[in-house]
This record gives C-alpha cells, sequence and structure tokens, in this order.
C-alpha cells in the first residue's frame, strides 16, 4: 500500500524561514510538473543583495552565455503553467 503523505502537507520555502539571509531557490518543470526531460528551470534571489552583487553579475553572465532552453522547451513553459496543473489522478491509485 503506497501512502501519500506529502499530499496534505503545506510546502513551505526555506527562503521564507530567514527572509534577512540570501538565498537562491532552484526548481524546474522536471521537478515542479513531472516534465521529464524537459531541461527547463528557474532561479529566485530572495533576501538581501548589497554584499552578493559580484555573484549576481556571475548569474546574469553565465545565463546570457550558456543556460538558455532551445525554443520548443520555452514554448512549453508558458502552456504547463497556464494550463491543468497537477497529473496526480493519472499516477494516484484509485480507492474503491
Amino acid at each position: 500500500m503506497i501512502v501519500w503523505l506529502w499530499m496534505e502537507r503545506k510546502h513551505t520555502a526555506i527562503a521564507s524561514l530567514a527572509p534577512d539571509l540570501f538565498c537562491v531557490s532552484m526548481n524546474g518543470l522536471s521537478k515542479s510538473h513531472r516534465i521529464a526531460g524537459f531541461r527547463v528551470g528557474w532561479m529566485a534571489l530572495s533576501g538581501p543583495k548589497k554584499h552578493v552583487q559580484g555573484y549576481i553579475e556571475g548569474l546574469n553572465m553565465l545565463s546570457n552565455m550558456r543556460l538558455c532552453s532551445n525554443v520548443l522547451s520555452q514554448q512549453v513553459v508558458q502552456t504547463s503553467l497556464g494550463g491543468h496543473q497537477s497529473v496526480d489522478e493519472l499516477l494516484l491509485p484509485e480507492w474503491s
């Protein structure tokens, strides 16, 4: 028997627990929407950024030069985030 413990729990972002610290949060469609194979992700920088400007400039330079999804993957993002958000009914067993 499979028990889906996390289905009833509310997600708490780690960055929200310490808003006074700089935090980098990452996610992607392969994790958040179970779209395996699509190398599309995002990064959110939160907290004070005064002392990490060099790091942020490096991230911007890297993202402009090397971290770019192909056009098809970029189009999938809008559809994925705007459409039906769950595949749980396809994956969870039916309870009679």
